[in-house]
């Protein structure tokens, strides 16, 4: 997830709104939802990496939960939207790792993700703040001047603030 915010491109994209900590928090926001609700039979979980690798189940379980037929699909003709490129992912840093294994390992183990071996490393701290400036400076433009993506923000950290 994280090597795919990071490293996507393509409309609608902006490497200045990649931060290795931010994206990890949404993604344990989602998860979190989804235990939340998974009793609800108006709730579906497929992973992104199930769709992609074995789209034909996928979309079986996605036909008998909608009760419908979903047609054949060339995913390769929806676009891209991914860091996978020819079944080659492009990588994140070990400490970008550590921090996503920090704040979501309850929620990654719950969805059967292994750990990986990572720690913080000192040569990755520079390139981390850099990031950090990079996003800040890109949000507070962004909240300044978009009303609705102020509305938007806030709303996902006062969430974000709840959850915590």
């Amino acid at each position: 997830m994280l090597s795919s915010f990071k490293h996507v491109k393509g409309e609608g994209h902006d490497k200045k709104r990649y931060h290795p900590i931010i994206y990890s928090l949404y993604w344990r926001s989602a998860v979190r939802t989804y235990i939340k609700y998974k009793n609800n039979k108006n709730i579906e979980k497929i992973l992104f990496e199930d769709l992609i690798n074995n789209f034909i189940d996928a979309k079986i379980s996605l036909n008998q939960f909608l009760d419908t037929t979903i047609s054949n699909l060339e995913i390769n003709k929806l676009g891209n939207n991914s860091s996978f490129k020819k079944g080659k992912q492009k990588e994140i840093s070990e400490s970008e790792i550590w921090l996503c294994q920090i704040i979501c390992k309850n929620e990654m183990k719950y969805l059967g993700y292994q750990p990986i071996k990572a720690d913080l490393k000192l040569k990755d701290i520079l390139e981390l703040l850099r990031v950090s400036i990079t996003f800040s400076l890109f949000q507070t433009k962004c909240f300044l001047n978009d009303k609705n993506l102020r509305r938007r923000i806030i709303t996902v950290a006062a969430n974000l603030l709840k959850r915590n």
